[in-house]
Formats: structure tokens, C-alpha cells, sequence
């Protein structure tokens, strides 16, 4: 399964049978590997695509919500060809990380060349909600390295493909409406913060009953609000 030796789980809560939620931390070159596609912790979510047999739907279950990372997916010479590459870049091509002035992903030349497909993402605040980056994988053995020290990650754990995660980024200082999703939603906050008079601590868990919470940003940083429901 996907291991490391060197990030460190900052706290995991059972929410419901059905799901865990994680918070890890990693500095620089700490890494997340994943040996092969079938080593993904939750096996029962995703399926092939139809054109390609290299390229998988697996929505990450890991949120970057603090530093950056570069992740590597790599296999031996002949497994993938230029197809199955352009076919992983096709499909995850609307997601909101190709907006970011920071990121950066290998060319098809370049992956083909050296046998690895490298994509590098640091957490940047997006003044809309977004959805999860790279729902679409190459199905070969994947490493996510820390490219910061103190990058974070909320980790879900959970076989149940009805789960969706949603990101809610609020700048230093500022305020969000932050609605329900779903019959079943829970909130994480990757910073301190402030809902009404109650205070929430770094890496708190609450699940949402009312329609809308107003949450304030009280740290000095951006911060990202994850918000995971079915």
C-alpha cells in the first residue's frame, strides 16, 4: 500500500464506519509512495479509462492544504506510450491547478524520454471552490515528495465512492460563507480560525448541520477549509 517513513500523521479521527480523516505533515523531500495503482489505499473507488488501459480514475483522497510537493509517477521503458500520456493529460486538463502561475508537468516528450511524468503543485489560495486536482492517474508506481518543510496534507480514507471533496480557500484576516453539501458533510481547517465566538483549532473536525457557517481566517496565512460530503 502507499507508505512513508518520513511524513508524520498529525492526528486521524473516525467520523463515520466509513470514514477517516488524517492530517499529515511532511518537510523538504519527505515522500508518500505508492508502489502500483492497485496499492491505492481505498481499492473499491475507480475504474479504467475506456481508451487507455494505462490511465485510471482515482480521485485523490489527499488535499494539499499547506506548502508544496512534486509528484512522480514513473514506469520501465516500453509500458506507456505517447498516447496513454496524452490521454492522462487530456482528461485531467480542467483541473484548477493548470490556472496556477506555479505549477508545472512534463511534456509528453520529456516523460516519454525519461520514463517519469513529474507534476509540481504548491498550495495557493483560489478565490473559488474548487475540486480535487488529478482525479484521472496513471496506473504505475507514484511518489509524492515535499518540496517545503511543513507541507501538509488532509488525508480521507474511505471505500465508499460517494464521498466528495471540495476546497474553501479564505486569505489572512478574511471572512467565508461556507454552505452544506450533501446530506453528510464534515469540515476540516488546516489553520486557526473562528466560527462566530467559538474558536477552531489547527486540524479541528466539525460536521456541518445548518445551512451556512461563516468562518474567519485569525492566522496570518491563507488557509483551506476542505469540506467532505455525500
Amino acid at each position: 500500500m502507499a507508505h512513508s517513513k518520513t511524513f508524520t500523521n498529525l492526528t486521524t479521527t473516525k467520523v463515520e464506519d466509513d470514514l477517516h480523516l488524517t492530517f499529515l505533515k511532511g518537510d523538504r523531500n519527505d515522500t508518500l509512495i505508492r508502489d502500483s495503482i492497485d496499492d491505492r489505499i481505498n481499492k473499491a473507488l475507480g475504474n479504467y479509462d475506456t481508451e487507455s488501459s494505462k490511465v485510471f480514475y482515482a480521485p485523490i483522497r489527499l488535499a494539499l492544504v499547506r506548502g508544496s510537493i512534486e509528484t512522480t509517477w514513473e514506469w520501465e521503458e516500453g509500458d506507456l506510450t505517447a498516447f496513454d500520456i496524452e490521454r492522462f493529460k487530456t482528461l485531467n486538463q480542467s483541473d484548477y491547478m493548470h490556472q496556477e502561475s506555479e505549477h508545472a508537468e512534463a511534456t509528453v516528450a520529456n516523460a516519454l524520454a525519461s520514463n517519469k511524468f513529474i507534476s509540481n503543485i504548491k498550495f495557493f489560495p483560489q478565490s473559488e471552490p474548487v475540486s480535487t486536482s488529478y482525479k484521472w492517474q496513471l496506473a504505475t508506481k507514484c511518489t509524492i515528495k515535499a518540496l517545503e518543510n511543513d507541507t501538509r496534507f488532509l488525508c480521507t480514507l474511505t471505500d465508499n465512492p460517494d464521498y466528495v471533496l471540495k476546497y474553501f480557500d479564505i486569505l489572512a484576516g478574511e471572512s467565508k460563507e461556507i454552505p452544506k453539501n450533501g446530506s453528510l458533510n464534515y469540515l476540516t481547517f488546516s489553520r486557526g480560525c473562528t466560527i462566530g465566538d467559538n474558536e477552531i483549532a489547527e486540524n479541528s473536525i466539525k460536521k456541518l448541520s445548518s445551512d451556512t457557517i461563516n468562518v474567519t481566517n485569525t492566522e496570518s496565512q491563507p488557509m483551506r477549509v476542505v469540506s467532505v460530503y455525500k
